[in-house]
């Protein structure tokens, strides 16, 4: 029960902290993002590597860090679903406000 607002795999990330991810970083996000909004258990694997990151800007927080790839796609695949699932939860929200639904699902999670 979705309700239409069912979340769909972006093709990028904005939120990755370097210019362009490689095609396998890419991938691991999407396949990631799809499973935590499927509620599905991932098993990933990629190759090992360091890259080093001066900055990382999540909203108006800054973080200086040093970054594996692996751990940059994971976490930029996690956050992007978790900003993707906040704006989802405040349509669903206004949704039930314009409507005056008292079943929405979405109104305990505000």
């Amino acid at each position: 029960m979705d309700f239409g607002l069912s979340l769909s795999t972006p093709d990028s990330f904005p939120i990755f902290p370097y210019d362009n991810p490689y095609d396998i970083q890419l991938n691991l996000m999407q396949h990631l993002y799809r499973a935590i909004e499927d509620r599905a258990i991932a098993v990933v694997e990629s190759p090992t590597g360091t890259v080093n990151c001066p900055k990382v800007h999540l909203n108006t927080l800054t973080l200086t860090m040093s970054l594996q790839g692996k751990t940059a796609s994971l976490l930029s695949a996690t956050m992007a679903w978790l900003l993707d699932d906040h704006e989802r939860a405040k349509k669903g929200y206004l949704s039930h406000l314009a409507t005056n639904d008292r079943t929405s699902p979405f109104v305990s999670h505000i």
